[in-house]
């Protein structure tokens, strides 16, 4: 019935993590990672708990990038931001940047997965003393669900890394399926790339129910 309470306590008492305020304490970089605007996710509601637990461990908005995770999409508009964010978080000082797939100098390899696939991912988020992600759980139509490892990949891939992901051989296999994440080669990818690129010391995701 309280959606901010809720998520105030995910973040004082999460599964698996420290508290965020103990994970941001003395951070310098923080990189936030969000989703694109083709992706209902309530930012509006889920962000201002997260910075709240940020400033509250010493962590001010000259520190912290929010990235969003574009995958192959355009990058995200004035208007955009404001639609998902609001004018408050907007106009904070928050350093706001879309990832761009397509610009290969903003990628560094982080290795090979078990199937050949070069790992190209935003120098941003590898480069951060502190990386969150706060992502929609959803069933996916080939990884099983989408949100958490996916805004890694393909969400802050390059092109070409994107492109293997979303290649025959992977997407076309009987178990890269909706709802299916055992032995599901595209979810196993997503989780490579994932551990490679360092993982998220933080991850807040959630699910909507008819309201949104």
């Amino acid at each position: 019935p309280d959606v901010t309470a809720a998520t105030r306590h995910a973040l004082r008492q999460p599964l698996g993590a420290k508290p965020l305020r103990e994970l941001a304490a003395g951070r310098g970089k923080v990189c936030l990672v969000l989703p694109d605007n083709t992706r209902p996710l309530p930012c509006k509601t889920l962000l201002p708990p997260i910075l709240e637990e940020l400033a509250r461990a010493g962590v001010g908005p000259e520190r912290i990038l929010l990235l969003i995770a574009t995958g192959l999409h355009r990058v995200a508009t004035e208007a955009d931001l404001l639609e998902m964010l609001g004018p408050e978080i907007v106009s904070t000082g928050y350093r706001i940047e879309s990832h761009q797939a397509r610009d290969t100098e903003s990628h560094a390899c982080v290795g090979r997965s078990r199937r050949g696939t070069s790992l190209w991912i935003d120098h941003r988020y590898l480069e951060a003393d502190l990386r969150l992600l706060v992502s929609l759980i959803e069933p996916h139509l080939f990884a099983g669900y989408s949100g958490g490892r996916k805004m890694i990949l393909p969400g802050l891939a390059s092109e070409e890394t994107i492109c293997h992901f979303h290649s025959p051989e992977l997407i076309e296999q009987s178990k890269s399926a909706m709802g299916l994440v055992h032995d599901n080669p595209t979810d196993q990818e997503a989780w490579e790339a994932y551990h490679l690129a360092g993982g998220a010391a933080f991850s807040l995701a959630c699910t909507l129910d008819e309201e949104r």
